[in-house]
């Protein structure tokens, strides 16, 4: 077999793979694409259009003018080193003998910081107008102002040589990681070198220093890679920390989720934890650093980049468990493009666990050495993604009520086969009530028998947090009328029957067996089995949620039905703080009017 420069089989297919020029990424970098194809003579045709277009690509990388991120990194790392430098030498600076002599040193470090501007904006054709004289004048109250600022402009304008500008492209080198630089480029740098030179002396401005420490972070650079422990061994500590991120995640974990003594409570801060802990311990392995003052904005890009490239289902087998990011990234360049990509949801929840990590880190005084702006980063689904979760058509919900749990299975065990028994329990009344109120999954499998209200001239539930499960929002909280099609089901013997057992739970069937589970999950994979059985492919993007599309959706469109009525009745937040604060929503005859115009099959 002929060779082709950059492919390579990957299995059964062949494989595009070339590095990435330096002037592009910080860090070596590979574009890896699969051809798709087991044919030789297809591969080699793909990989000359795709050498030709890298080509392209490295082109327009070379002739890239230096980046916002980049300047920004620059600056930076000239303020660190020149905040270093003043130190060093304030540090070894003798006390002032008389005022004059400390106003004197006081009033020069002033005048520098105005030229290294002066000249950052001009150049090596930097000089004083007469427009500056006023405006020095009203600035300094000395005379010699106009004089000091001159005599530094001249000095820096003369240091505009060769080793100057060696230097300065030494220092870019270390802190943009590139390789080559225009002339423009150069330009700039200079200016950039110059302004931080400035900002650095106006942070510490004599007057307000007190010691020779401008109070940056300790420099505590460990060798070590990032190693986030476990949750279980993750223990309260007194002992300080630093600002490493294994230290601060440990913290975070430790402060940040209390345990609590609601036992719902606590189930909700378990979960949030585990997130936060998978989150955090996938963003350190991928972007590789090891302390909080080396994040920057392109590290937050390329985890992004990351979770674009991952396999949408990833995690659930031993084996994906046991595979590192980039081997993960691997794995997804063999599937199918639909199964690969996170979602703009996913992608932006981790953003915001990110974020809540980052504000935890600096109210203890962490921060990065440059600002990250997690927010440009977020996506933008254009298409909603809550309207991506379909709403039930009444075809759908006609085709569902034929389904054996509501027409009679063969058995408890056996719920999808047609047979002669009807059994009522939280799989029979979940999707009822549902259909009858839009309630949530979550709500409504978590439902106490206190929470159904049947001694008033309407019976209601009473939508609150209990002992197995929170609720989303404080406008969750609601009083929902019960639908007369679930008392000809006989739904008030139901309850009762339940009271007579000592029951708790409104669904006892549906109580998990692990402290990590919600009833909703229990619930979950009996429905799903009924779900794509009763409607096969209709079912693509439909969900228990399609319930709550559908109330939703026939409410609205029905003009003698008030909306914020509707809000009320599904726990949506008013936009008016008028309806939210003084609308009373346990106007349960209005409320039951709306509820009985819902279409219920079941």
């Amino acid at each position: 077999m002929h060779h082709l420069n950059h492919v390579h089989r990957r299995g059964a297919v062949y494989v595009w793979r070339r590095r990435c020029p330096h002037e592009a990424y910080e860090r070596h970098t590979f574009i890896q694409v699969s051809l798709k194809t087991r044919e030789f003579s297809t591969a080699k045709i793909i990989s000359a259009i795709l050498n030709c277009a890298f080509m392209n690509f490295i082109m327009k990388v070379k002739q890239q003018k230096i980046t916002r991120v980049e300047a920004q990194r620059f600056l930076t790392a000239i303020v660190s080193i020149e905040l270093e430098r003043i130190e060093a030498e304030r540090y070894a600076e003798p006390h002032a003998k008389t005022p004059g002599d400390w106003r004197n040193r006081y009033l020069d470090e002033r005048a520098r910081a105005i030229a290294l501007r002066k000249v950052a904006s001009m150049g090596p054709a930097a000089q004083l107008f007469e427009e500056d004289r006023s405006a020095l004048t009203q600035e300094f109250t000395h005379d010699d102002a106009f004089e000091r600022v001159e005599r530094h402009i001249q000095f820096l304008t003369g240091s505009f040589d060769a080793a100057f500008t060696d230097e300065t492209l030494d220092l870019a080198k270390a802190h943009i990681t590139r390789s080559g630089f225009s002339d423009d480029d150069v330009r700039v740098l200079l200016q950039i070198r110059l302004t931080g030179t400035a900002d650095a002396m106006t942070q510490s401005d004599r007057k307000n220093q007190t010691t020779p420490f401008v109070g940056l972070m300790p420099d505590l650079r460990s060798t070590e890679m990032i190693n986030i422990p476990p949750l279980t061994s993750i223990k309260p500590s007194r002992e300080g920390y630093d600002d490493s991120l294994d230290s601060l995640c440990q913290a975070y974990f430790s402060e940040g989720f209390k345990d609590s003594q609601d036992p719902a409570e606590q189930k909700k801060i378990a979960k949030d934890r585990r997130q936060n802990h998978a989150v955090l311990t996938q963003f350190c392995a991928a972007v590789g650093k090891k302390r909080l003052t080396d994040l920057q904005q392109q590290d937050l890009h390329f985890y992004v980049s990351v979770l674009e490239r991952m396999p949408k289902v990833y995690g659930r087998s031993i084996k994906d468990r046991e595979l590192s990011i980039m081997e993960l990234l691997e794995r997804a360049e063999e599937l199918p493009d639909d199964e690969v990509g996170l979602s703009s949801a996913t992608i932006n929840r981790n953003l915001t666990i990110l974020r809540n990590f980052l504000k935890y880190a600096r109210g203890r005084g962490a921060r990065p050495t440059e600002e990250l702006f997690l927010s440009d980063l977020r996506r933008k689904d254009n298409s909603d993604e809550r309207s991506a979760r379909l709403a039930f058509t009444d075809s759908d919900v006609m085709k569902l009520a034929q389904h054996p749990i509501w027409t009679g299975c063969r058995s408890a065990e056996r719920r999808n086969m047609p047979g002669n028994h009807v059994i009522k329990d939280g799989l029979y009344w979940g999707p009822i009530i549902a259909a009858a109120s839009g309630a949530r999954r979550e709500e409504i499998m978590g439902l106490a028998i206190e929470d159904i209200v049947m001694d008033g001239p309407i019976p209601y539930i009473l939508i609150q947090p209990n002992a197995v499960r929170r609720l989303k929002n404080a406008s969750s909280h609601r009083a929902v009328p019960i639908h007369s099609r679930l008392m000809e089901h006989g739904f008030s013997d139901y309850v009762q029957e339940l009271q007579e057992r000592g029951e708790h739970d409104l669904f006892p069937d549906l109580r998990p067996g692990t402290p990590t589970e919600t009833y909703g999950n229990v619930f979950y994979k009996p429905w799903k089995a009924a779900l794509d059985m009763q409607l096969a492919e209709d079912a693509n993007r439909k969900t228990f949620h399609s319930f709550r599309h559908r109330v939703i959706s026939i409410l609205r469109h029905d003009p003698e039905i008030d909306k914020a009525s509707v809000k009320d009745l599904v726990g949506h937040r008013h936009e008016d703080v008028t309806d939210s604060v003084y609308r009373d929503p346990a106007k349960l005859l209005m409320l039951q009017r709306i509820v009985e115009a819902i279409p219920v099959v079941f």
